[in-house]
């Protein structure tokens, strides 16, 4: 049989067809491993943004009722879906800070939370200030207020408040894609706020 040399023979060999059915599988594999990973982590992101975007905005609430204090011209009212209380704010029209109100107020057609500054002149002029939205794909929020019973010497909780409570809880429920998480904060407000 003549010699064929090197250049003329076609087609692979045994052992490069073996490699490459060894090496196939596992490249695919690592292939479809990062993108596993990569899904995963990305879903673990989302779901942090959520929690993360929670406390902020409790710690936005805490820090606003914090530094609440009485104000002969703006009443300190909390509703079931609404507080509002007198803050020191910043105002756009007089480009300073200035004693205003702060408003939280939920919005149940669009699923969210808003927060909503007014100056005194937005006040008196009961106009709109500026509005924040702070949380979205909210499905349930609630404001609740404590007072203390004299008579019964014991603390209680109500869904509507005018004055001087001692602390407010709010209630949020999430849910998004499917899952509902509920996040509750209660603030202890300094010093009873009198009516």
């Amino acid at each position: 049989m003549p010699y064929i040399g090197k250049k003329f023979r076609l087609g692979f060999t045994l052992i490069e067809v073996l490699i490459v059915t060894v090496m196939l599988p596992m490249i695919s594999l690592s292939i479809y491993s990062a993108l596993n990973n990569g899904i995963k982590i990305w879903r673990r992101i989302n779901n942090q943004a959520i929690e993360e975007d929670i406390n902020i905005f409790f710690e936005k609430f805490n820090y606003d009722l914090q530094n609440s204090f009485k104000f002969k011209d703006i009443d300190f009212v909390g509703k079931n879906i609404k507080i509002s209380f007198p803050n020191v704010i910043f105002s756009d029209r007089i480009n300073k800070s200035t004693v205003g109100q702060i408003i939280y107020l939920y919005d149940i057609g669009t699923g969210t939370l808003i927060k909503e500054e007014k100056d005194i002149s937005h006040i008196f002029n009961n106009k709109v200030g500026k509005r924040k939205k702070l949380l979205k794909n909210i499905k349930d929020l609630e404001f609740q207020y404590c007072f203390f019973n004299k008579k019964e010497k014991e603390y209680y909780w109500q869904s509507e408040g005018l004055g001087n409570f001692f602390a407010v809880k709010v209630k949020i429920k999430i849910v998004k894609d499917g899952v509902s998480r509920e996040f509750i904060k209660t603030v202890t407000i300094p010093g009873s706020i009198e009516a």
